[in-house]
């Protein structure tokens, strides 16, 4: 997934997007498809008390063309319905390996969380270097710091076998989601 684009009032009420293909990708192809997401407006958004209520989004998927490694792009516009287009290109890496987390832990339920109640989702960005090392974690979305500073803790820890292109290994950003419920001894981690 390239990522998902959605539109939200300043009443949190969402309407739909259109999304057109300006320049299409070299080396693959495009998917458009709806999902529901939370929106991600930053704190100083006047918007950002919509962040907590889930709204249809198009997700935009990409799949490389069998055999093909390397670079790709596309161009896309994305309409949305109060004010011009705005136009975007994404830059992207197809790899000849997927990456492999080879160490480092799991988060674990922070005590005061779950004497709390605190239960949720974590997404995180990992950032890693070419080496495997992990520069910077990102929180991007979760319902409590407690879940966020252990989540960020740990995958802070993690290393990984990068993936290659041309055969060299490359800097990668995976992401995650570490799911919290109180009625599971250990949260559950994925890749996204």
């Amino acid at each position: 997934m390239l990522g998902f684009w959605y539109w939200v009032s300043a009443e949190c009420e969402p309407r739909d997007v259109r999304i057109r293909i300006r320049e299409a990708p070299g080396h693959g192809t495009l998917r458009f498809a709806p999902i529901v997401e939370k929106p991600r407006f930053p704190k100083e958004s006047p918007r950002h008390d919509c962040n907590d209520k889930a709204v249809p989004a198009t997700a935009i998927h990409y799949q490389a063309e069998p055999g093909f490694s390397g670079p790709d792009r596309t161009t896309l516009e994305i309409q949305f319905p109060v004010g011009g287009p705005r136009t975007v290109t994404y830059n992207i890496s197809v790899w000849e390996t997927t990456p492999v987390r080879i160490n480092g832990t799991n988060p674990v339920y922070p005590q005061d969380a779950r004497r709390n109640a605190i239960e949720g989702k974590v997404i995180a960005w990992v950032h890693v270097d070419a080496d495997g090392g992990v520069r910077k974690v990102e929180i991007r979305d979760s319902p409590n710091p407690l879940l966020s500073g252990s989540v960020a803790e740990a995958l802070s820890q993690w290393t990984f076998r990068p993936p290659s292109m041309e055969g060299r290994p490359v800097a990668f950003v995976g992401e995650y989601s570490v799911v919290f419920k109180l009625t599971d001894p250990e949260p559950t981690t994925s890749r996204i």
